[in-house]
């Protein structure tokens, strides 16, 4: 980035002084540089957004998938059931001064679940 700003350096070591010379351009270039960037990066997180947007359950899948797990939840072992909670959830805080618990959800992990129940209901109908 240096080099767009700065077209020549000069040192006079007898006086101990360095004189810079600047491109005439070079912050012009420099902000065009910068704001392309910020223009794909922008670009990037859009079709990052719509990525995740065409993953989210539509009501019906998630309506499917908590049933399934209401009655099969009491035939899952210990470790299953470690293994749906941790799929489900990304974090849990607890506000003492509050009494207060918050979750927070894993965005795909109800898709990624109802995925699961889904493919083992299809397969057991297969079977």
């Amino acid at each position: 980035m240096v080099q767009l700003l700065v077209s020549r350096v000069d040192y006079d070591g007898a006086q101990g002084k360095v004189a810079i010379t600047f491109h005439p351009l070079g912050l012009k270039t420099l902000a065009a540089e910068l704001l392309g960037q910020v223009e794909q990066r922008i670009a990037r997180l859009r079709a990052q957004m719509e990525a995740v947007q065409q993953q989210r359950l539509d009501e019906a899948e998630a309506t499917r998938a908590l049933a399934g797990l209401d009655p099969a939840w009491a035939t899952l072992t210990p470790p299953e059931q470690a293994r749906v909670v941790q799929l489900l959830v990304s974090r849990v805080d607890y506000d003492g001064a509050k009494g207060k618990v918050s979750i927070t959800f894993h965005p795909l992990g109800l898709k990624t679940l109802a995925g699961e129940w889904l493919g083992q209901v299809s397969e057991g109908h297969t079977a």
